[in-house]
């Protein structure tokens, strides 16, 4: 199946609210935010969220999205040359299609536009998920023990960066 992969907008709030809402429920040792604590934004703060980062998606061909990846590029002066990728997403469903490569090189096209090195944080134990990043040449530069707390459970997260000025898109 083809999907198309494409830059999210404002009109494509519901969805990415509903994908969001999924991910955070099937797999939470994977991201930040709750499902609690993102289920309580309102319609307008996921837009604006939209308007502010940018965000990636993977859309089926029903137009469903079944996909998402996101960066924000670093608030202060000093730190605006990275950018943070986060969200990073792919819907059992529309999984082995080679979407998160797919996202993850559209998002670093886009951002190397923007600025000159990209960086992430990864559970440990997100083998496929690490995977994916090594391939697309990011690198290790320490794990944070204990990085979230989930309960009484915690989770490490691997730090990674890419320097976009030596990252090259695929052919």
């Amino acid at each position: 199946m083809t999907h198309a992969i494409r830059q999210l907008a404002v009109d494509d709030a519901l969805q990415l609210r509903s994908l969001r809402l999924h991910a955070l429920k099937h797999a939470p040792d994977a991201f930040t935010v709750s499902y609690e604590e993102y289920r309580d934004l309102s319609h307008e703060d996921i837009a604006r969220d939209i308007a502010d980062d940018t965000y990636i998606g993977a859309f089926d061909a029903d137009g469903r999205l079944v996909g998402i990846s996101a960066y924000q590029i670093r608030r202060w002066r000093k730190q605006q040359h990275q950018a943070y990728l986060f969200g990073v997403y792919v819907h059992p469903d529309a999984r082995g299609q080679g979407l998160s490569a797919r996202m993850l090189d559209a998002c670093l096209a886009h951002a190397r536009t923007r600025v000159e090195m990209m960086i992430l944080q990864v559970a440990v134990t997100n083998f496929p998920a690490r995977h994916t990043y090594l391939k697309a040449g990011f690198q290790s530069y320490g794990v944070e023990p204990k990085a979230l707390k989930i309960g009484d459970d915690y989770i490490d997260e691997e730090h990674m960066w890419l320097d976009l000025s030596r990252w090259h898109p695929p052919a």
